[in-house]
C-alpha cells in the first residue's frame, strides 16, 4: 500500500542536511512517537505488517515512524492510536526511560518565615493521579506492579531505606530521597534490616473526566 502523501523519510528530503532541517524539539517529538509506537505495538503482540494492515497504512511507513524518520500527519497518528488502543496524549507522551533521583540534600529550597519548602519534581501536564503511603516490613519485597502506558511514579522515602527494583535498573533510597520513573513496567520496593514508609504519587496520562470530579 503506498504511503500517505506528504509522509516521507527525512533522509530522502532534498535540501539541507538533517540537523539543519529540524530543530531539537521536533526531533524529540519524533523520537517520542517512535518509541511509544514500537513499545505499544510489541505490548499488543503485533508485527509491523499487522499494525499497518489494521491502521490502513503501509508497512514501510510504520517502519519509518518507529525509526523516527517520517513526516507524520495528525490523521496518521490518530489511526495508530486507535489501533494500539491509546489516546493521542499516550502516543505523544515522552517516556521516562531512566529514573530521576533527588537526594535528601538536593532540590530547590524555598525559605519561608515559618519554615522551608523543598521542591522535588515539577510538571506542567494535566493528569489524573493517586497519592498513597506504603509501609514495608524489614527484609521484605513488595509484589511487582505496573500502572499502564504513559504512567509516571513519584516516590519519597519518609522513613527507613528502600531499593526500587525493575527489570532494567535498581536504585537505593534513604530517608528524604525521592525518585521519578516510568510506571509502565513491573517495579517493586525492597527493604533492608529496617521497616520503611514511602509516600507515592502515580500520575496517569488518561484524559481527565470531569464527571468523576
Amino acid at each position: 500500500m503506498p504511503q500517505n502523501e506528504g509522509e516521507r523519510p527525512l533522509e530522502s528530503a532534498a535540501g539541507f542536511p538533517f540537523a539543519e532541517r529540524i530543530n531539537s524539539a521536533t526531533l524529540e517529538v519524533r523520537e517520542t512517537i517512535a518509541a511509544n509506537t514500537r513499545r505499544a505495538r510489541l505490548l499488543a503482540g503485533m508485527s509491523v505488517r499487522e499494525l499497518a494492515e489494521r491502521a490502513h497504512l503501509s508497512p514501510a511507513l510504520i517502519s519509518q515512524i518507529e525509526r523516527g524518520v517520517a513526516n507524520t500527519t495528525v490523521d496518521t497518528l490518530v489511526k495508530l492510536a486507535e489501533v494500539l488502543n491509546l489516546s493521542f496524549p499516550d502516543l505523544t507522551w515522552r517516556y521516562v526511560a531512566e529514573p530521576h533521583v533527588v537526594r535528601a540534600d538536593e532540590g530547590e529550597m524555598e525559605i519561608e518565615p515559618a519554615g522551608t519548602v523543598r521542591t522535588l519534581f515539577g510538571s506542567t501536564d494535566r493528569r489524573r493521579f493517586t497519592v498513597s503511603i506504603g509501609t514495608t516490613d524489614p527484609n521484605s519485597m513488595r509484589d511487582p506492579v505496573t500502572h499502564g502506558i504513559g504512567s509516571v511514579e513519584y516516590s519519597v522515602v519518609i522513613s527507613g531505606e528502600v531499593t526500587v527494583v525493575t527489570p532494567d535498573w535498581s536504585v537505593h533510597l534513604r530517608r528524604g530521597d525521592a525518585v521519578r520513573f516510568s510506571g509502565e513496567f513491573p517495579h517493586s520496593y525492597r527493604t533492608g534490616d529496617s521497616p520503611s514508609e514511602v509516600l507515592t504519587l502515580v500520575a496517569s496520562t488518561d484524559d481527565w473526566d470531569t464527571t468523576r470530579e
